[in-house]
């Protein structure tokens, strides 16, 4: 599994990542966590038996972390991807993406992709800055083996992005004050160069 976006302590938002184990013997998966707007890279690792699940994430940045299954700096910001990068009896896993803030009593959720999923380009059917409070950020990862650069257009907009981004690192852009007050819109991000595998995903922010 791989998940576009991880964040910890980011403005009151915490990742919590639910790893399924769907077969049938014990695995011990690690997922590293690779920074793009905030942090610094780190990993973390569970035994998961078969048809249970392990929780990645939720406190491996937390202040009071005992930092027994992880090497993430307690206290931290984060913002950036994460993926299995180790399954040590290569079992079929799922993993679901919870994105939550206990303060402000808001929460989303997103799959998990498999890598297979990975295409050359990325389609966001709804961008938004500055539209009566509501505003989209998204990351974009590179899920192949070897440099890539991913450029990203708007509709009805001459603004840009232009990243290269090595294996496992994504691309972190937020749109608001960015592109036009009251901007709603779409997006295209396209890979090119190295094998041009890209996964990405959106939200939508008030």
């Amino acid at each position: 599994p791989v998940m576009p976006l991880v964040q910890a302590n980011n403005y009151g938002y915490t990742t919590g990542i639910q790893v399924q184990n769907a077969g049938s013997s014990s695995t011990s998966v690690t997922i590293t966590f690779t920074p793009s707007a905030a942090g610094s890279a780190c990993t973390q690792t569970k035994s998961i038996a078969p048809g249970a699940s392990a929780t990645f994430a939720t406190t491996a940045w937390a202040a009071g972390d005992s930092n027994a299954d992880n090497t993430c700096p307690n206290g931290a910001s984060f913002v950036g991807s994460g993926r299995v990068t180790t399954n040590s009896t290569s079992q079929e896993l799922v993993a679901i993406v919870n994105q939550h803030s206990f303060s402000a009593n808001k929460g989303a959720a997103y799959g998990a992709f498999g890598t297979d999923s990975a295409t050359a380009k990325v389609v966001m059917p709804l961008i938004n800055d500055r539209n009566y409070g509501y505003f989209t950020g998204f990351n974009v990862i590179n899920v192949g083996s070897s440099n890539t650069t991913v450029n990203c257009t708007f509709s009805g907009s001459s603004y840009t992005i232009n990243q290269t981004l090595a294996p496992g690192a994504a691309l972190t852009n937020v749109q608001l004050n960015k592109i036009g007050d009251k901007y709603v819109g779409s997006a295209v991000c396209t890979a090119t160069g190295g094998d041009q595998k890209i996964i990405g995903v959106v939200n939508q922010l008030n």
